[in-house]
C-alpha cells in the first residue's frame, strides 16, 4: 500500500420549493427555488513503499453551496408546445483548507484558501411540434454550469508513481448546447426516436499532465461533444424491449 485513506466524511443537504399557479390549459408555469450544500473532509496517511511506514498525515476539505431561483413555462398552441426557462444561481466555495504533518509531527503544509462566490445565469428554450398522430418533431437549446467538486478543489491523490494535484482555483464549467430530434410512434407497441446534439463545455475540468510523474486538475479551454442518439422501445403484452 502507498496510501491509507482513513476517513472521508461528507454531508449533502438540499431542498426544493416550487409553485405551479393555475393559468388555464394552455400554460404550465413553474417557479421556485432550490438549495444544495456539500461539506466534506479527508484524513489520509501516505506510506513509504520502501519501509512500509507512515510518512505524513494529511487533512483537507471545504464546503460548496448553490442556491438557485428558476422560472419556466410550457405554452401549448394547438399542435405546438413552446418551452422557455431562466435560472439564476448564487454559488459559493468556502472554508477550504489543506494541512500536512510529517510522521514526526512537524507541520509541512498549512494552507487556508480564500472563499469565493458569484452568480450564474442560464436559459433554455424548446419546441415540440406534433406533426401527426404518430410523429413529433422537437428542438431545444440550453446553457448550464457545474461547480468543481470538493475532490477536484482540495484532494490530491497518488496512483503510484503519478501524483495528481488538486486545484483550489478551479473555475465553474459552463455548458452551451442544442439538439433536435424526431419521435415516431406508429402504435402503442412501438416507439422510435432519433436525436442529434452539439454540446460545448467551456473551462472543462481535466487532469492535465505536467511531467512524467505529476498531473493537476485544471480548466481546459473546452470539451465539445457532437453526435446522434437513436432509441427504440417495443411493448408486447408482458414483454418490453428497449
Amino acid at each position: 500500500p502507498t496510501l491509507d485513506q482513513k476517513k472521508t466524511p461528507a454531508t449533502g443537504i438540499g431542498g426544493k420549493f416550487e409553485l405551479r399557479p393555475p393559468l388555464g390549459t394552455a400554460h404550465v408555469l413553474r417557479l421556485g427555488a432550490d438549495l444544495r450544500i456539500a461539506e466534506g473532509k479527508l484524513l489520509e496517511t501516505p506510506i513509504s513503499t520502501v519501509t512500509g511506514k507512515v510518512t505524513a498525515v494529511r487533512r483537507a476539505g471545504g464546503t460548496t453551496s448553490d442556491l438557485g431561483f428558476y422560472l419556466e413555462d410550457d405554452w401549448t398552441l394547438g399542435a405546438l408546445t413552446l418551452t422557455a426557462g431562466a435560472r439564476a444561481d448564487r454559488w459559493t466555495i468556502r472554508d477550504g483548507f489543506y494541512r500536512e504533518v510529517t510522521a514526526a509531527g512537524v507541520v509541512s503544509t498549512d494552507r487556508r484558501f480564500a472563499d469565493r462566490s458569484g452568480w450564474s445565469t442560464n436559459f433554455r428554450g424548446g419546441v415540440v411540434w406534433k406533426a401527426g398522430e404518430a410523429l413529433r418533431l422537437r428542438a431545444a437549446a440550453y446553457t448550464g454550469f457545474r461547480q468543481p467538486t470538493l475532490n477536484e478543489l482540495y484532494r490530491p491523490f497518488v496512483v503510484f508513481p503519478v501524483t495528481t494535484r488538486a486545484n483550489e482555483n478551479l473555475k465553474n464549467e459552463r455548458l452551451r448546447g442544442f439538439e433536435a430530434g424526431i419521435d415516431f410512434t406508429p402504435s402503442n407497441a412501438v416507439m422510435l426516436s432519433l436525436t442529434a446534439f452539439d454540446n460545448r463545455v467551456k473551462d472543462a475540468i481535466a487532469n492535465v499532465t505536467i511531467n512524467a510523474t505529476t498531473r493537476q486538475r485544471q480548466n481546459v479551454n473546452a470539451v465539445r461533444a457532437r453526435g446522434v442518439e437513436a432509441g427504440a422501445a417495443l411493448r408486447f403484452g408482458q414483454i418490453a424491449l428497449d
